[in-house]
């Protein structure tokens, strides 16, 4: 029988999975195929950055 998570389980493993620096396969499985982040101007980027699922991927790998 499989354990259903709560939410906030999900939400530390997903933390600690960032924490750790884990895999990027590891850390894409929390997020939906139609995710979209959006980064609000900030003191390490000036723009607004919208990124779906692939360009996550990419900024993940790239550091």
């Amino acid at each position: 029988m499989t354990q259903k998570l709560t939410l906030l389980q999900i939400v530390k493993q997903y933390l600690n999975a960032i924490e750790q620096r884990e895999p990027i396969d590891k850390i894409i499985d929390f997020y939906s195929s139609d995710a979209e982040q959006i980064e609000y101007p900030n003191l390490i980027t000036k723009i607004l950055t919208k990124r779906n699922v692939s360009d996550i991927k990419r900024a993940y790998e790239s550091g």
